[in-house]
């Protein structure tokens, strides 16, 4: 069977095509990583808790109709172990199904189911209501004030990647 055409990272900057789109997703991903944002949990108008990385995993398969456990491992550069956690979590919140795929009797697709789907239009309810407001703080600024915003915060989260991974390699706590 052929790849996913249209797999894609959960937080694949190419899907924001205006600027001030992608200044929006820049901050939101510089304050998950500054606030742990993975390990909050909103109920996005659902009647259970979904982690940060549950309902991005919710959105990779709502954009990716056909995903499948593999595919997504591949897509997001993680395990197929670590992908089959957070959607065996989804099914048991009744968010994520899988179903046969019709061509491949062996490959199992994840579907949302309705809650599924209800999470995501509140995931995406969220996001409007972060970009208008980054709307109305910015519609004053210039082209030049939005390219240098932009830059900042681009510089801003590669400088946070940087610290979180000097961090992780447990070499900044030696002396």
């Amino acid at each position: 069977m052929e790849e996913m055409k249209n797999e894609s990272k959960l937080f694949d900057p190419s899907r924001h095509k205006t600027q001030l789109n992608q200044l929006s997703f820049g901050l939101t991903r510089v304050s998950y990583k500054l606030m742990g944002g993975d390990r909050m949990t909103l109920s996005y108008g659902t009647d259970v808790k979904i982690h940060g990385s549950e309902i991005h995993m919710i959105c990779h398969i709502k954009h990716n109709p056909g995903s499948h456990i593999s595919g997504i491992a591949r897509a997001i550069k993680v395990t197929r172990g670590a992908v089959s956690q957070i959607v065996m979590k989804l099914e048991k919140k009744g968010l994520v199904r899988k179903v046969e795929n019709p061509e491949n009797k062996r490959r199992l697709d994840l579907v949302l189911t309705e809650k599924g789907e209800k999470a995501y239009i509140g995931h995406q309810k969220l996001h409007r209501a972060f970009s208008e407001n980054l709307k109305t703080i910015v519609s004053g600024y210039s082209q030049e004030e939005m390219d240098l915003v932009s830059s900042f915060v681009s510089d801003l989260e590669g400088s946070v990647d940087q610290l979180i991974e000097e961090v992780y390699a447990e070499e900044y706590f030696k002396e």
